[in-house]
């Protein structure tokens, strides 16, 4: 027996982001000045990575980025 979508498939998928939404939305906020993309082009980052990795446990730290498949180092903390 082959299923097809129903309605309510239909609705409970509407909520979710497509393919292409992340990298659109990514297009629309440097077509629109994004801040931080100015910013990361003025400050270097990687001078706060030694007071971050003494001041943090990073070994937990590496396990969070790890799992997380993130692809920021300790320096990316700063911006969050």
């Amino acid at each position: 027996m082959i299923h097809c979508f129903s309605a309510a498939a239909e609705t409970m998928m509407a909520g979710q982001p497509g393919f292409f939404d992340l990298s659109d939305r990514y297009e629309a906020l440097s077509a629109a000045g994004d801040p931080l993309e100015r910013l990361a082009a003025v400050v270097d980052f990687e001078v706060f990575r030694g007071p971050l990795v003494a001041a943090l446990h990073y070994a937990e730290l590496r396990r969070f980025f790890e799992v997380s498949k993130c692809l920021f180092g300790p320096s990316a903390i700063v911006l969050l």
